[in-house]
């Protein structure tokens, strides 16, 4: 039997149920310290979206990683019976060259299908629509079964008019945190004030499950399944987001399946079943295109090291 994910079975039936959930998740003392961290070690005249494991040198990664992760896990345990916190980073939305990051899924670090996992997304400040909160797709993670990774992007979705009534635009407070599953379709409003919009992003997994990484053997079309150890994901973020991976890793399966890269066009018929395609409309980036902030954004896939 699957040990729950929260201690709270309320919390728990949420969360499987819409796919995220909003909790009052930092103590006071916390979030300062972790206010106090970013100002420590990130600069503050980033622009665009900005994620402190990209453009920070090793030590500075590890460093900002294991003080989120002393940090905050003590909340994590106040909330979760099997829920691990991996690790953390940055993520910084500046209102210099800031952008709608269009609807994704984040990539699937363990057996999605067995354990339940989830990102906590904390912002240091209060968020909105006005300063770039996220926004979301209720219930979407369990519209698919795919596999995401460097190797396997999701598609970034733009919103149609049909689909932008279903999006719930998500506020979250200094201090909460919204949890939220990997696969659960979510993007970001740009940020139109005249501040930095600061979150610590976490990563957590089910305690009992094996982290892996799923890579697509482009010569054969298998997707290939590794061991994922200490810092793979922080450590080895440059590789992976340009489909590669580190030699030496441990295979621990192999599987042919189609992989799905949903559109707008395929989460509509989800959500609605008598939806009609409209005809000759291309509403979503190829897979070979990437959007404004597309790469960069493949490169925040990454999450968090031992994290991820």
């Amino acid at each position: 039997m699957i040990r729950p994910y929260f201690k709270d079975p309320m919390l728990e039936q949420t969360f499987l149920e819409n796919g995220y959930v909003v909790i009052p998740f930092l103590e006071s003392d916390e979030l300062d310290k972790l206010k106090g961290l970013y100002e420590d070690c990130i600069p503050k005249d980033t622009t665009g979206l900005y994620a402190s494991s990209l453009f920070n040198p090793p030590e500075v990664n590890r460093k900002v990683n294991a003080a989120i992760r002393d940090i905050m896990k003590d909340a994590v345990e106040r909330y979760c019976e099997a829920g691990m916190l991996l690790g953390g980073s940055f993520l910084v939305k500046s209102p210099v060259n800031t952008y709608d990051l269009p609807l994704h899924q984040d990539w699937n670090i363990i057996d999605e299908q067995k354990y339940p996992l989830a990102v906590l997304w904390c912002p240091l400040q209060d968020t909105n629509e006005q300063n770039g909160t996220l926004y979301v797709l209720p219930k979407s993670h369990r519209f698919f079964v795919n596999y995401r990774s460097g190797a396997m992007p999701s598609k970034r979705v733009l919103v149609t008019e049909a689909l932008k009534s279903c999006l719930k635009t998500i506020d979250v407070r200094a201090g909460e945190a919204l949890v939220y599953h990997p696969a659960l379709f979510h993007g970001s409003h740009p940020n139109l004030s005249d501040k930095m919009r600061v979150v610590v992003g976490g990563s957590t997994i089910h305690a009992d499950s094996t982290l892996v990484y799923y890579h697509l053997n482009k010569d054969n079309g298998a997707i290939e399944v590794y061991r994922a150890v200490g810092d793979f994901y922080l450590n080895e973020i440059s590789l992976l987001e340009v489909g590669e991976i580190p030699d030496n890793l441990e295979l621990l399966d192999t599987f042919w399946v189609e992989n799905i890269y949903p559109d707008a066009d395929d989460l509509m018929e989800q959500i609605d079943p008598s939806y009609q395609r409209p005809k000759a409309v291309n509403l979503v980036a190829s897979d070979n295109t990437e959007t404004v902030g597309g790469r960069l954004w493949r490169k925040v896939r990454s999450l968090f090291g031992n994290n991820q």
